[in-house]
């Protein structure tokens, strides 16, 4: 902060590196996205706590200067209180409270949501206009788009509306059918645990499940894990460590869980790009990291075809855009590299076979 109070500092969300701008500019209802002056990501402009410390990299990446950047107010796009006593701010903010109030907006929302934006097609009310131009909310809903519409409509509410909204969706993303399905891991889990998982169980309830029947067995915390837990802890990917207790294997499953739940991470798609396999992206991110790993135990070679593949592109691990991988990829450089283990071969024979004469033709010389 400028010892005038005139410009604040806050911090990239890519590389923490700090950005210097106006105060009297900054709209905190309204915060403006910019291009960061250090790596180029885009981030949201911010006014830290006094206390606040980035989080989100490593302290070797930050950058030891400030970087000032200009910044114009943005358009407000809430509703304001005056709007919303006019007869088009009042309906509009009905209904995206009506869309919202069961948590995670879904497709008939979205679906209602497009038919009011498509009849004030002039509307002049900015939120009107925010949202219409959303891109989101025209074709299928699924997980990303349905929380990129929700964001979008939290943004345009009045203020004393968001928190009841924000909680709402926290809430319901737990049993939203947007959630990946548990894992056939989990459900053989929570049956060995002598529960019935519910049809359409997702991952997240599956977990609680798992946590509430675990509870409620009467075990001593120096019991020793039992078997459903060790190889449930194995179908994770997890490690069993030596004289493991049952609580222990609780919490380490809870761990493997959590660090499951997520969806594919760029790198992800791009690998089910490059085999043909974008039927798996609606898995979550641990069911992907096991269906690969079978996938490549099953032909050590898949593995070289990837790394072909990136070496080629030059790819050097920084890549975030999944479409720069072309779909289907995968088998071509697999036959590549079967051709050239079978040039190698051939070559090897040969250079074999003329050794052989030369032995033979300087054995018969000898005699």
């Amino acid at each position: 902060m400028s010892s005038d109070n005139t410009f604040v500092t806050c911090r990239c969300h890519s590389c923490a590196g700090g950005i210097e701008f106006e105060r009297e500019l900054f709209d905190p209802e309204n915060p403006a996205t910019i291009e960061c002056p250090h790596c180029g990501s885009e981030t949201q402009l911010y006014t830290p706590n006094e206390n606040q410390v980035s989080q989100n990299a490593p302290a070797q990446s930050t950058p030891a200067t400030h970087k000032r950047v200009s910044v114009g107010r943005s358009p407000r796009i809430s509703l304001t209180p005056k709007q919303c006593e006019t007869t088009e701010g009042y309906e509009l903010m009905t209904l995206l409270l009506e869309i919202t109030h069961d948590g995670l907006v879904n497709a008939n929302g979205v679906r209602r949501l497009n038919a009011w934006l498509e009849g004030k097609a002039n509307s002049d009310l900015p939120a009107a206009k925010y949202l219409s131009q959303l891109p989101e909310r025209l074709g299928e809903i699924n997980t990303a788009t349905a929380f990129e519409i929700h964001f979008a409509i939290e943004r345009v509410l009045p203020k004393r509306f968001r928190a009841d909204v924000k909680q709402r969706r926290q809430e319901a993303w737990m049993h939203s059918p947007l959630k990946p399905k548990a894992t056939e891991a989990q459900l053989d889990y929570i049956r060995g645990l002598g529960g019935t998982p519910p049809p359409g169980i997702n991952i997240a309830e599956a977990s609680q499940m798992i946590s509430e029947l675990l509870g409620e067995s009467d075990s001593l915390p120096s019991e020793k894990a039992t078997q459903s837990q060790i190889q449930y802890i194995r179908d994770l990917g997890g490690t069993v460590p030596v004289g493991m207790t049952k609580l222990y294997a609780s919490m380490l499953i809870e761990k493997l869980l959590r660090s499951g739940e997520g969806q594919p991470t760029p790198r992800q798609i791009m690998v089910l790009r490059f085999w043909n396999r974008l039927d798996l992206a609606e898995k979550s991110k641990g069911e992907i990291e096991q269906w690969l790993d079978q996938f490549y135990r099953q032909d050590g070679r898949r593995k070289g075809a990837w790394a072909l593949y990136k070496y080629r592109n030059k790819d050097d691990g920084t890549q975030r855009d999944p479409s720069w991988v072309a779909i289907g990829e995968g088998e071509k450089c697999l036959q590549e590299i079967a051709a050239t283990r079978r040039m190698v071969g051939l070559i090897f024979l040969g250079v074999v076979g003329v050794v052989v004469i030369v032995v033979v033709l300087i054995s018969k010389l000898i005699k």
